[in-house]
């Protein structure tokens, strides 16, 4: 299971591992969702499960990280973001302001879409 991986992996820091969270309620497909850190950064992993037809499970990471330069201007967070999403495989790199124009705040997102069935 996720939460097993979590825990098994040395990368986690054990003492900050939340979860799991109920995300969705109603008819809609269960998705959870579990937070801790790897090194200093705060991350999430969402897990969303198909429908009993399908089977398949969407597993997303994300972690949020802020960037103190002040001289990188909107243009340039932009362009840092486009750069990676065109050379990277399976990550999306999204960039916002993080007020004040003091920092940028950077959100990276890597998504799997498991199958029901691994070969």
């Amino acid at each position: 299971t996720l939460l097993a991986a979590l825990q098994a992996s040395d990368r986690v820091s054990q003492d900050s591992l939340g979860g799991p969270y109920q995300m969705s309620g109603g008819d809609e497909a269960p998705v959870v969702c579990f937070q801790f850190r790897m090194s200093h950064f705060s991350c999430k992993a969402y897990l969303a499960c198909g429908t009993q037809d399908e089977g398949s499970q969407h597993l997303k990471f994300q972690t949020i990280f802020e960037d103190n330069r002040r001289t990188l201007g909107e243009e340039q967070r932009y362009y840092v973001a486009n750069e990676w999403n065109s050379t990277k495989r399976y990550t999306r790199l999204k960039c916002g302001s993080g007020g004040a124009g003091r920092s940028s705040v950077f959100t990276l997102e890597y998504d799997v879409l498991c199958p029901a069935e691994m070969p």
